[in-house]
């Protein structure tokens, strides 16, 4: 089994038979996926943005802010959205995006980073941010 890294974001080259098998489909871009990357959500942190790949495929994310836009009393980074691609949930994805996004902050002298979590959070998301210490306020 290959191992999970935090890197930036490469483009994967499919092999040759991929894409004759699979012609490239291109779709327009809905906008909640822009969001992040168009300030919608505040000034993304790129020293804090992380992509994991697996493999040398993407496979997660985590886009951090420098400030919540919903709450005003939280100050530093804030995380606007973890994500792990379903193949590779239960492999650590997650945990490693969490844990260098940690460590890039402390790295850069933030002295928090906040998370919000609703309803729609997963209870594994949820647990995964109580073993990396985050709590509930």
């Amino acid at each position: 089994m290959g191992s999970v890294r935090t890197s930036i974001f490469g483009r994967p080259r499919p092999s040759s038979a991929d894409r004759r098998a699979r012609p490239p489909q291109a779709t327009p871009t809905p906008s909640f996926v822009m969001s992040p990357f168009t300030g919608e959500f505040g000034a993304l942190r790129h020293d804090l943005t992380r992509v994991a790949t697996f493999e040398d495929r993407p496979v997660g994310a985590i886009l951090v802010v420098g400030k919540s836009i919903w709450d005003p009393q939280l100050h530093g980074p804030f995380i606007i959205d973890l994500f792990v691609h379903p193949d590779v949930r239960g492999m650590g994805v997650g945990r490693a995006l969490l844990d260098d996004a940690v460590h890039a902050c402390a790295r850069a002298e933030d002295a928090t980073l906040s998370l919000r979590v609703g309803e729609g959070t997963s209870p594994a998301a949820l647990a995964l941010y109580t073993r990396a210490g985050f709590q509930q306020r």
